[in-house]
């Protein structure tokens, strides 16, 4: 035999050899990782996974590829303020949960993401065998609603097995109602059913966006309604707030209770650190990004740990600012529990006073101890010199999201409780009325959570408009009442905002419940209106939309043929600034375009965003992927198929015209002229002002806006949209569209 084939065959063996040891070494690791992991499943584990995950539970023992969604904001997108981790959803807690699932039912080739950041890695390690895969849609700054979007396109294109739902820190930041996000969490829930979809509920992270021990409460009343709908509909839920609560106490040094709730509340706020300088307060680090995620393992395989308090509250009006809280708590252990509590703010509604909010306890064995706490109700304040007003609580339901931090030497814990307001609850029936044309009508309900009857009366303002009554209400009812105030505006009113004020009187203590609606004429096609300008964001202002001809002005006008809408905006006597590398105008255009009998209701809309230079020329038109008309909006839309133009118009007038395809409107009858053909529609101008930045760029200020209609609703949620009636305007048409929020 030649030297050189003996050579080459030599080669080949000790190569082959290599390889045999390197994956001889691999299984050896990774059986030893997966003893020390993982252990045959009890009988009770395998009928609460049967139960909890039951499509996802039967492929996972058949060694069966399985594919997990994420649903989410920037915590599941995995934000971070680090380069390498950021969007490196690889370190998120999803993928931490699916690895553990990897190790417990040996699946060798780990996680494999489906769709991961570009510039990231798919896989931590290049094993080979079973794979569990991961498709991540975490979007940083989303809310429940959002998700409404993706549930009804693109959502289960690939047959996910199971998916993980967290929303709620950008529903608490901006306000959103505990409707909204129970609405929107129920709907992904019913359709994940349709689809034999299992569902992993989880709570929102504690977050605080201001200093202080005490305000991490935000979203814990997200928490409380995420673990109802979870226990209504029989889904796993693991609160991933109560894991960033879970600390290691305060040791045992003797501290003031105040101490105390602040060294506990500094722990928690380890969690989001990352490289200094560097302070955030809403994204998790890496090492609690792993802690969620094992304890969303260990929480299904085994449930959540057993509570050693239960608590319960009672809230009830001192006077109209000042709310007192009741706090009972009962020590379910077989020991004397000592510690200290911390109220904390909720949302930011009711701050707890400084006298009562930091308390100590020792509770004996199988006793209860109640607390008393006071709270201030947050007053807003308004630009221009509007009056201040007391911030609203949520308009749809009856109780108060009122949570403590609870803290002994070696843990601490967040114990959440839900208590109706006494001596009566006001909750209000929120959504779009359509098609008024004589008078608003303002719907509430009265609930007695008290075991005694209540008696008193009430007087509600719209505006200067008021009307009065009185009610009473047995042990544990609740009664609807109205009020109609009429619609006294001039033909050049389009729109007005005021202020709703319910001022209840019991026993000769009075408290007062605030809301604001918006009403906005509806609209026909060709007919021009102007925008609002800034002023008209500030609460209780109304709006002529004729401005005076020596003002800055904004008009809209949208048209209809068989083949696009067309929309116009006349810019009146504005200057567009030149801004290097930036836009000097974006205009965003909003459009429900559902059937008419789904148009403006519950449901999920994007834009249209436009960018604008300072020259006349062709706009940049920047669109999602799908759902921008609405749900089930399931096509990708191409974004040059929408045309846009900027032109001059005289020496102080610019236009802009931009064309939608009716194509593009596809779910939409379109049957133009026809009664009841309507579309969704808002319109916003933002004008580019150059700021400090010596390199000239610039920025988009709030005195440099205008807008259709500005709700106290969700951008992307279609009952934030006006009227558009798809025919011409009849000569006695005088129809409204309003919202309370």
């Amino acid at each position: 035999m030649k030297d050189w084939l003996v050579q080459e065959l030599i080669m080949i063996a000790v190569n082959t050899m290599k390889r045999a040891v390197f994956c001889l070494v691999v299984f050896c690791c990774y059986w030893t990782t997966t003893q020390l992991s993982a252990y045959p499943l009890t009988d009770a584990q395998k009928a609460r996974l049967e139960k909890l995950i039951p499509r996802t539970f039967a492929k996972l023992q058949a060694h069966e590829p399985v594919h997990i969604l994420t649903m989410g904001d920037s915590v599941t997108e995995m934000y971070t303020p680090d380069v390498e981790t950021n969007h490196n959803y690889l370190h998120a807690y999803h993928v931490k949960f699916a690895e553990l699932l990897c190790l417990e039912f040996f699946y060798p080739g780990e996680v494999r993401l489906f769709n991961p950041e570009k510039g990231k890695p798919e896989k931590a390690n290049e094993y080979l065998g079973d794979e569990i895969t991961l498709e991540n849609f975490g979007i940083g700054g989303r809310t429940a609603i959002d998700a409404v979007q993706r549930i009804t396109t693109d959502a289960f294109l690939n047959e996910p097995d199971l998916m993980i739902i967290q929303f709620g820190i950008n529903d608490a930041r901006i306000g959103l109602s505990f409707d909204t996000y129970r609405r929107s969490i129920q709907f992904c829930i019913d359709e994940c059913r349709k689809q034999g979809v299992d569902v992993i509920l989880l709570a929102p992270t504690m977050v605080r966006i201001s200093d202080g021990p005490l305000e991490w409460g935000m979203t814990r009343g997200h928490a409380i309604v995420a673990r109802e709908l979870a226990a209504k509909n029989g889904v796993f839920f693991a609160d991933m707030g109560q894991v960033i609560a879970e600390t290691s106490g305060v040791g045992d040094e003797e501290l003031d209770t105040k101490l105390a709730i602040r060294v506990v509340a500094d722990k928690i706020a380890t969690n989001f650190n990352f490289i200094d300088p560097v302070k955030e307060v809403l994204h998790p680090n890496l090492a609690a990004h792993k802690a969620m995620g094992e304890a969303v393992f260990e929480q299904l395989f085994n449930g959540e740990p057993p509570a050693l308090f239960r608590a319960q509250s009672q809230a009830t009006f001192i006077d109209p600012g000042t709310v007192q809280v009741e706090l009972s708590i009962k020590n379910g252990g077989s020991e004397i529990e000592e510690g200290y509590l911390g109220a904390l703010t909720t949302r930011q509604v009711l701050q707890p006073t400084e006298e009562t909010a930091f308390q100590s306890y020792r509770i004996e064995p199988g006793k209860t101890a109640v607390f008393s706490f006071t709270y201030k109700r947050q007053q807003r304040t308004f630009r221009g010199g509007a009056p201040s007003r007391y911030e609203s609580l949520d308009p749809g339901e009856p109780w108060l999201p009122v949570s403590f931090l609870v803290a002994d030497e070696e843990s601490s814990r967040v114990v959440d409780t839900a208590p109706i307001l006494e001596p009566v609850a006001v909750t209000w029936k929120e959504g779009l009325q359509l098609g008024v044309e004589s008078g608003v009508r303002l719907d509430w309900r009265f609930k007695n959570g008290q075991k005694k009857s209540v008696k008193g009366s009430y007087e509600i303002k719209m505006g200067a408009r008021k009307a009065a009554g009185v009610f009473e209400l047995a042990a544990d009812t609740q009664k609807d009442f109205f009020a109609e105030f009429p619609i006294n505006e001039k033909d050049d009113v389009l729109s007005f905002k005021e202020s709703v004020q319910l001022k209840v009187t019991v026993e000769g203590k009075s408290f007062v419940f605030f809301r604001e609606i918006e009403a906005i004429r509806d609209l026909y096609l060709g007919e021009k209106v102007a925008l609002a300008h800034d002023e008209y964001f500030t609460p209780g202002a109304r709006m002529l939309r004729a401005a005076p001809a020596s003002k800055e002005a904004v008009y809209l006008r949208v048209d209809a043929d068989k083949d696009a809408l067309y929309l116009t905006l006349d810019l009146e006597k504005i200057n567009l600034v030149k801004i290097p590398d930036g836009g000097s105008m974006v205009a965003e255009i909003f459009i429900d375009g559902r059937p008419a009998q789904e148009s403006r209701q519950f449901g999920f809309v994007d834009r249209v965003r436009v960018t604008f230079g300072s020259e006349d020329g062709r706009g940049v038109v920047r669109l999602t992927k799908m759902g921008l008309f609405g749900d089930a909006y399931d096509r990708a839309i191409p974004p040059e198929g929408i045309l846009s133009q900027l032109k001059t118009k005289g020496n102080t007038s610019r236009k802009v015209e931009i064309r939608i395809p009716r194509i593009y409107l596809y779910r939409h009858d379109w049957k133009l002229g026809a009664a009841g053909q309507v579309l969704g529609l808002n319109a916003r101008v933002s004008l580019g002002a150059l700021g400090t930045d010596p390199a000239g760029a610039g920025s988009f200020p709030p005195d440099r806006r205008w807008v259709l209609a500005n709700s106290g609703l969700y951008f992307r949620d279609a009952r934030s949209l006006v009227t558009l009636n798809l025919g011409k305007k009849p000569a006695d048409a005088a129809s409204w569209s309003v919202r309370l929020y």
